[in-house]
């Protein structure tokens, strides 16, 4: 090795130990090791809007747990409430809702912070409550937080989350359709056209009724839908590498090493699992 690059080799570490010093003495001085100025905050702030007129709802949030469910009245009501923890003073995240014409927008505004400092916000909660009588569409966009929607009946239903687990009870819908990058998707009593698509995370399934096609499709993750013994459909089971398994006895099948095909009783409906990685189990409830 010459000099020169000894030389060289030396510099570079000397500015790589510098940096880190000065980076872990501003970590440790702004909080990060040991939160000096930290505080906790509450939140609770709480919006409502008139619901007529009200064709499509957006709620969107970050790190923030949604609930969504109807109720006998005429507003639309949003409540966001819990505790975040921060050493940045006088910021703090804040409810908005947003009306343009037929189109109403719910989210949490969060600080943007261009100083050294954390926030937390794990304990936060976004409570949204519409009227019965709003028929729309309903779209939730979420980043790692969990989405529970129930007793609900609208034309288009979509949830998008990047890590979080959804839960749907009760959904009554035209379209329903799932897309999550991380988390468990669990559907009860969700009817209508169904889409799940998951890159890791288990599927879960359980219908007391078939009234459309339900098409599945993930990654990494365990597919389970579970159907009335007299629904009529035609399936198509497919894993690369996972266990096929069909409680319902079709009329017409056929198998080979990766996937499941038949027709139970006339095929009225399509139900499409596909995984790379993950057992598929359909069975009957």
């Amino acid at each position: 090795m010459t000099s020169k690059m000894k030389k060289l080799l030396i510099i570079l570490a000397i500015i790589a130990a510098v940096s880190f010093i000065i980076a872990f003495s501003l970590f440790y001085s702004t909080g990060g090791l040991k939160p000096i100025s930290s505080a906790i905050n509450d939140i609770s702030q709480y919006e409502e809007i008139d619901a007529s007129g009200v064709e499509s709802i957006h709620v969107s949030t970050v790190d923030t747990p949604v609930k969504i469910s109807t109720y006998d009245g005429s507003k639309i009501k949003a409540d966001f409430t819990g505790k975040i923890k921060t050493n940045i003073s006088g910021r703090l995240p804040e409810l908005k809702i947003r009306r343009i014409n037929e189109e109403l927008k719910i989210e949490i505004i969060y600080p943007t912070v261009v100083s050294f400092g954390f926030f937390d916000i794990s304990d936060l909660n976004l409570e949204v409550r519409i009227p019965e009588e709003i028929t729309g569409s309903i779209n939730i966009n979420t980043t790692s937080a969990k989405v529970n929607a129930e007793d609900m009946k609208t034309k288009d239903f979509s949830v998008e989350s990047v890590s979080g687990a959804i839960d749907l009870k009760n959904i009554e819908s035209e379209y329903i359709e799932i897309k999550n990058t991380s988390g468990k998707c669990m559907l009860s009593n969700a009817l209508g056209k169904i889409y799940v698509n998951t890159v890791s995370g288990g599927v879960s399934i359980i219908n007391n009724k078939l009234i459309n096609d339900i098409e599945v499709s993930t990654i990494s993750g365990a597919v389970e839908a579970r159907i009335p013994a007299d629904s009529s459909f035609n399936f198509n089971l497919s894993s690369v590498s996972g266990k096929i398994e069909n409680n319902f006895k079709p009329d017409k099948t056929y198998t080979d090493r990766q996937s499941i095909k038949g027709t139970v009783r006339s095929g009225d409906y399509e139900i499409n699992i596909s995984t790379t990685s993950g057992a598929i189990m359909l069975s009957n409830n």
